[in-house]
């Protein structure tokens, strides 16, 4: 059944398994323009207006969330 639907989704349908996207790829200077303006940036902002937080989170089975 499976190789009937691949059939149908791919010959009949046009459809492709996968996504094309379009990427711009990142060079050295990009690099190195993103390092100078954060530390730029890290320049000019004061230390007690910096906090840190983390997006980890914990699922569980039973629906928890830490």
């Amino acid at each position: 059944m499976a190789l009937g639907l691949r059939r149908i989704l791919h010959s009949d349908l046009n459809l492709l398994p996968y996504k094309m996207m379009l990427a711009q790829e990142l060079s050295d200077r990009d690099n190195a323009n993103r390092r100078a303006i954060s530390a730029e940036i890290l320049e000019h902002v004061h230390t007690s207006a910096v906090v840190l937080r983390s997006d980890d989170a914990h699922f569980h089975l039973s629906g928890s969330v830490n």
